[in-house]
């Protein structure tokens, strides 16, 4: 039974739809821990203010011991407790439902066709 468990779930895993909506999921993951990071980086007092969503974090240079707290504050938000956003985002995608969709049913119409004598 786990041997079947294991091949079925890598069977899952290969397959072109996972493919898919994995790639999905994270970019949408990066982009919104990009869009989060964003939002730490402000300008210099001697700089003319800017609108948080046109700045890049690519364009910024920041050394990296100033990036290792921001990031630290990122890990505490997508690993906080529930209801957490940034997983309900994923939860959320119509790629991430049909794919869940597709998954329950081949499981349940495979447990009914055995049933069946």
């Amino acid at each position: 039974m786990l041997h079947r468990l294991s091949q079925e779930t890598r069977d899952m895993i290969e397959s072109a739809d996972f493919c898919l909506v994995l790639n999905a999921c994270l970019d949408t993951a990066f982009t919104r821990l990009m869009d989060n990071i964003a939002c730490s980086f402000k300008p210099k007092p001697e700089q003319k203010p800017f609108d948080v969503l046109s700045i890049s974090p690519c364009d910024t240079n920041l050394p990296l011991a100033k990036l290792i707290p921001i990031m630290n504050g990122q890990i505490h938000f997508i690993c906080g407790d529930s209801p957490n956003h940034f997983v309900q985002e994923l939860l959320l995608m119509e790629c991430v439902k049909d794919f869940a969709a597709n998954v329950y049913e081949a499981f349940s119409q495979s447990k009914q066709s055995t049933a069946i004598p």
